[in-house]
């Protein structure tokens, strides 16, 4: 999940229920964002087999990200 977290530009990982659900957290005020969430489910189906893709809260006033948090998040 961590590579393809990084391949597809993921700005970290979301883990829930002890470890049972994980996610991808994407920016969706990115403009590929959409093309990331496919390429990320894609992967993801590759390793599962079943894949479910949901978009969570956002909140409009919120700053947006500087630099490069999924190199802090993901080391190479």
């Amino acid at each position: 999940m961590l590579e393809i977290c990084h391949d597809v530009g993921g700005l970290g990982l979301a883990v829930g229920h002890s470890g049972t659900t994980l996610g991808i957290l994407l920016d969706s005020r990115d403009s590929s964002c959409t093309r990331k969430a496919m390429e990320a489910a894609q992967a993801c189906g590759e390793l599962a087999g079943n894949v479910a893709v949901y978009r969570t809260l956002s909140f409009p006033g919120a700053a947006a990200p500087t630099g490069s948090h999924a190199e802090i998040l993901l080391p190479a």
